[in-house]
């Protein structure tokens, strides 16, 4: 399974494995799909496990921040020496890091 999808306080957190890759982006899609249309909160995307990224997975991840509608709001936790950040910083793609403190 590409991700693990949790509820922790009042925080929904999409814990992404060791690979998102074109191998099981669709797998991701099917379950991320469902939360991101009802979600109504704040949503964690937690990929400090990857260790294997492709465009496929960044895609996924492009496109999930797209279907996120106020007053819901997400971010990106990585660290800065996961796959995740190295093939960011190649593209160029800056993510959403913290949780603007007048929305919640």
């Amino acid at each position: 399974m590409p991700l693990t999808i949790s509820q922790k306080a009042d925080f929904l957190i999409a814990e992404f494995d060791t690979e998102l890759t074109i191998f099981n982006v669709r797998e991701a899609h099917a379950l991320l799909a469902p939360a991101l249309a009802g979600l109504q909160g704040r949503l964690i995307f937690d990929l400090t496990t990857l260790t294997d990224i492709d465009t496929a997975g960044l895609q996924l991840l492009l496109w999930s921040l797209q279907q996120i509608k106020t007053p819901a709001e997400a971010i990106v936790a990585s660290s800065e020496d996961c796959a995740f950040h190295r093939i960011s910083q190649s593209y160029g793609l800056q993510w959403p890091t913290e949780f603007h403190s007048g929305k919640h």
